[in-house]
C-alpha cells in the first residue's frame, strides 16, 4: 500500500500531537504501520491491539491491511521474477569472484608442489573488481580452497544443485494465485 507525503505527515501530525483523540491517534498509528509493509497480525502484535478491532476501525484496519498485504506480494514476486529473469540471462547479482579458477588452480598446483599459501599469496593479482591488481586475501584463498573441497567431496550434490537451477522454477497454481517453486 503507498501512502501518499501528504497524507502521511497528516497522520504521523495526529500520532505526535498530545490533543488527538486515543482512538484516532491509534488509528492513525496502524494506518501508518500498514502502509510500511506490516501484516495485519505484525501491526497488532506491534501496536498492541486485537486484530479486529470494533467500530469503524474494524473497516479501516482490515481495508489499509489487507492492501499492505497484496502490495508486499506483488513487490515480492516482481523481485523473484527480476532475479529469475536474470539468471536465465547469466546475470547473477553480487560482487565477481576475487579468486578465479585459474589462480585457484594455480594454489592447489603450488600447494601440491609444497609451497604454503602464504607463499603463494604475494604472486596472485585479482583480475576485476574493486580491488583489481591487489592481492587476494589469506582468508579468501583459504574459503576458495574450502570450497574446492567441499566440491570434490559432495560432487553429485553440486552437480544435483546446478541441474535444479538450470531446469527453472515450475509453476504451481493454488487458489488464485501462481505459486513459483524451484523443482526437487
Amino acid at each position: 500500500m503507498s501512502l501518499p507525503d501528504a497524507e502521511r505527515a497528516v497522520l504521523e501530525g495526529w500520532v505526535r500531537r498530545r490533543t488527538t483523540a486515543q482512538a484516532l491517534a491509534q488509528r492513525s498509528r496502524i494506518v501508518l504501520k500498514c502502509a510500511d509493509g506490516h501484516s495485519i497480525m505484525e501491526v497488532s502484535r506491534r501496536l498492541r491491539v486485537a486484530p479486529d478491532t470494533t467500530g469503524p476501525g474494524k473497516l479501516l484496519f482490515a481495508f489499509f491491511a489487507a492492501m499492505a498485504e497484496t502490495e508486499r506480494e506483488n513487490i515480492r514476486e516482481s523481485t523473484l521474477e527480476g532475479l529469475d529473469t536474470a539468471a536465465r540471462k547469466g546475470k547473477h547479482g553480487g560482487r565477481p569472484p576475487v579468486i578465479t579458477d585459474d589462480m585457484l588452480h594455480t594454489v592447489l598446483r603450488r600447494r601440491a608442489g609444497g609451497e604454503s599459501v602464504e607463499q603463494i599469496q604475494p604472486d596472485l593479482i585479482i583480475p576485476t573488481g574493486k580491488r583489481k591488481g591487489q592481492n587476494p586475501s589469506l582468508s579468501s584463498i583459504y574459503r576458495a580452497l574450502a570450497e574446492h573441497e567441499k566440491q570434490q567431496t559432495y560432487p553429485e550434490a553440486v552437480d544435483q544443485a546446478h541441474a535444479d537451477f538450470a531446469v527453472g522454477p515450475s509453476p504451481m497454481k493454488v487458489g488464485t494465485r501462481l505459486l513459483i517453486t524451484r523443482r526437487a
